[in-house]
């Protein structure tokens, strides 16, 4: 997010001290800054795409289900408090098809900044994103969804576990298959395929 992040900030007045190049291409284990409730309010840190807390050697969840996450011991403690809110522009879903699975681009629509809930593991521990039914629009390319934030959301969402609305319409279009590469970086990996139709 590198800049906008902070200009993303402003209103929380909330201040960055972390450094982060933006990369348009977040994978599990990245490192990602979020913002999470401190002893002083609001405050920035960075923190691993995993939820890794001590699982006896299973991989690390991404994703937590909104529908659920109240009931699984895994992120009772999580839900109840330490609720995190990750800054993105967008994310990718994969759309199966018979030639295979395509990726495809989705943000809220008009684009800009925009922010998923999720909950953090104790101490320096890692992260997962709330998840949801997906959209009647988009739900043709995936099934579920991030559990989105709106800006005026995002601290009642952090200190008072205020459910949010998120936004009424999504808007996608499919991306090349660079963003399948670990590792490949820059704003063109959201940029719209190129068709002859």
């Amino acid at each position: 997010m590198g800049s906008t992040l902070t200009e993303l900030l402003v209103p929380m007045d909330v201040e960055v001290e972390v450094d982060h190049e933006p990369t348009w291409n977040v994978a599990p284990t990245d490192m990602h800054p979020v913002v999470e409730w401190g002893a002083e309010g609001p405050m920035v840190s960075t923190r691993s795409w995993g939820f890794t807390a001590h699982q006896d050697g299973r991989k690390a969840p991404i994703n937590a289900r909104w529908e659920s996450v109240h009931e699984r011991p895994l992120f009772q403690k999580a839900i109840e408090r330490h609720r995190i809110a990750v800054p993105c522009t967008g994310w990718y879903e994969w759309q199966a098809s018979p030639l295979g699975r395509h990726p495809h681009h989705l943000r809220p629509l008009g684009g800009g900044p925009c922010w998923m809930a999720g909950i953090r593991a104790d101490g320096r521990g890692g992260f997962a994103v709330l998840t949801k039914e997906a959209q009647a629009s988009i739900r043709h390319i995936h099934t579920r969804m991030p559990v989105l934030l709106a800006n005026h959301e995002v601290l009642p969402w952090l200190s008072e576990h205020v459910p949010p609305a998120g936004p009424e319409v999504i808007e996608h279009w499919p991306v090349g298959m660079d963003v399948n590469r670990v590792g490949a970086v820059g704003p063109n990996l959201a940029s719209p395929l190129t068709t002859l139709f």
